[in-house]
């Protein structure tokens, strides 16, 4: 099980690197043809936020950086780590081509105050200026990315972290602090003028379409039985339920375009935070089946909530079987009336 697991983590952190690679691509070529001569265009977050403030770009990145140590950092604490990182992975690769995409369709026009006076000076082929790029950044001698601003990868970044850190811990105190930390960022982009507010708008809405779809497809249990490679890709993750912050998170017009009707109850898979203790694990299993010891763990009430999961689904299952042969018993009935009716004239 766990070479299993260390092959998918392998197969996800690969296509994270193969998706950043052109998505480097792109924000390369958008800044290669960006027409520096337009002026910035109208936005309402500059209006509020005057005057531009430039140098806090290297903050914005400094804030990006730190919470994406602290959540993988953490993260490799947790114990069902690979699951966790394999979902993050693969998330954040599906919301970097959809930004990949929308970099090369339409440059718009680079609000930062920098890249009016900015020039490209490599000759090289944008495919080998990611490799310089990549040498750059680790040197801390990083160019300007000038073109990439719909939509913005800093808030893909930010409002993933923060999902994670909502969905795999019970901390609340580390959930606010985290969201705190990721909405004042993306002030400061507004301020530093890194962004236009539709950039992190949209970074921030297609970051959570893409994360809640992903965990409603990864706990579909008929998705599941029709794929196997998904059955094999995904694999139940025991933890703590954190349906009530599914409830307070600011997206509730994205669960009434995405209703979850095919999750178990216990949405949220994990537990980022210490293990529950003994005595609330016992008094929970035995809440939801008297007959259990008070001693079982979390494992066993996992096992428990998913075995009535399933005995709901059959029961259900039967009930629309019974329902179609009640159905089809009456509808042969009235076939053989009508018959008789249509014999009697003959």
């Amino acid at each position: 099980m766990k070479a299993s697991g260390l092959l998918r983590l392998l197969m996800s952190l690969t296509l994270f690197i193969v998706v950043t690679y052109f998505e480097l691509v792109a924000v390369l070529q958008a800044n290669l043809v960006m027409d520096r001569s337009l002026h910035s265009l109208p936005d309402l977050g500059f209006r509020l936020i005057e005057p531009a403030i430039p140098e806090l770009g290297w903050f914005c990145n400094f804030n990006v950086g730190f919470l994406i140590f602290l959540t993988l950092f953490r993260a490799l604490y947790h114990r069902n780590r690979l699951d966790l990182l394999r979902r993050y992975f693969v998330i954040l690769s599906s919301v970097y081509i959809l930004r990949a995409l929308c970099i090369i369709s339409t440059c718009l026009p680079d609000p930062y105050p920098p890249c009016k006076d900015y020039q490209v000076t490599s000759n090289k082929s944008i495919f080998l200026q990611v490799f310089d790029k990549i040498k750059a950044s680790f040197k801390g001698e990083g160019e300007l990315d000038c073109g990439d601003v719909f939509f913005s990868g800093h808030t893909a970044v930010l409002t993933s972290c923060s999902l994670l850190w909502t969905h795999y811990t019970t901390n609340i105190i580390f959930i606010i602090a985290v969201w705190l930390l990721s909405v004042f960022t993306c002030f400061c982009m507004l301020a530093a003028r890194f962004h236009y507010t539709i950039d992190i708008l949209f970074g921030f809405l297609s970051t959570i379409v893409f994360w809640y779809y992903y965990h409603r497809c990864a706990f579909n249990e008929d998705f599941k039985r029709r794929s196997r490679f998904w059955a094999w890709w995904e694999t139940p993750c025991p933890g703590a339920s954190l349906g009530w912050i599914w409830n307070l998170t600011p997206c509730l017009m994205i669960r009434s375009i995405l209703p979850c009707t095919s999750c178990p109850s216990f949405w949220g898979p994990c537990d980022l935070g210490d293990s529950p203790s003994p005595s609330s694990s016992s008094s929970s299993s035995s809440n939801s089946n008297p007959n259990l010891n008070s001693n079982s763990n979390s494992s066993s009430s996992y096992d428990l909530q998913v075995q009535q999961m399933i005995d709901s689904n059959c029961k259900q299952n039967q009930l629309d079987i019974e329902m179609q042969a009640i159905h089809s018993n009456h509808t042969s009935d009235y076939e053989i009336i009508n018959q008789q009716y249509d014999n009697s004239f003959e």
